[in-house]
């Protein structure tokens, strides 16, 4: 099912290097891409560690709504793709739900990760009238989490993940003595 929107990647992508005139060149053999002139070659492929695997050394990785590609894609191909360390992973994406790869990435402050965020206002391309109508016709909660750039958690969930986050204090000093320590 991710065939068609790797597609539509594949597409603008070439529109770019259209607009900077550049040569295109067939991708290599079984591929579906192309190369520019340079000898650098873009390739598109569906968000299954399958269809992704056999890979290697990648200059860069782009991985497109990346908070709704399932975990195993990064830890069963992107990752083991970077292994000689020359390459860069950019994951673009509005957010999802507050788990999985992207979302602890993002909220990491440990990795080594640029973060930008950029909400739909900031997008000279989109309408503000545009914007207070959509959000008046999909609800705050879906307007936030699709433009403004926020994590939403499930409204089924009881318990949010910042509650439970919260839950827990290192600063509390336990009742009884813990086997380590006695």
């Amino acid at each position: 099912p991710t065939g068609r929107q790797s597609g539509q990647i594949l597409e603008k992508a070439k529109a770019c290097a259209a607009q900077l005139a550049a040569p295109l060149a067939p991708p290599d053999k079984n591929c579906d891409g192309f190369k520019l002139p340079n000898g650098s070659q873009i390739v598109s492929v569906p968000a299954t560690p399958d269809t992704i695997r056999g890979f290697s050394n990648p200059r860069m990785i782009v991985v497109d709504d990346a908070a709704f590609v399932d975990d195993a894609v990064f830890t069963e191909a992107l990752i083991p793709m970077q292994a000689m360390g020359a390459s860069k992973l950019l994951l673009l994406s509005t957010p999802g739900t507050p788990s999985g790869f992207f979302y602890e990435k993002w909220r990491s402050s440990t990795d080594n990760w640029d973060r930008i965020k950029v909400d739909a206002a900031a997008c000279p391309r989109i309408a503000t009238q545009w914007l207070g109508e959509t959000k008046s016709e999909i609800g705050e909660a879906a307007f936030n989490k699709e433009f403004a750039g926020e994590f939403r958690q499930n409204p089924a969930c009881l318990i949010t993940r910042e509650m439970a986050e919260r839950a827990f204090r290192d600063d509390i000093e336990p009742l009884l003595p813990s086997e380590k320590a006695a």
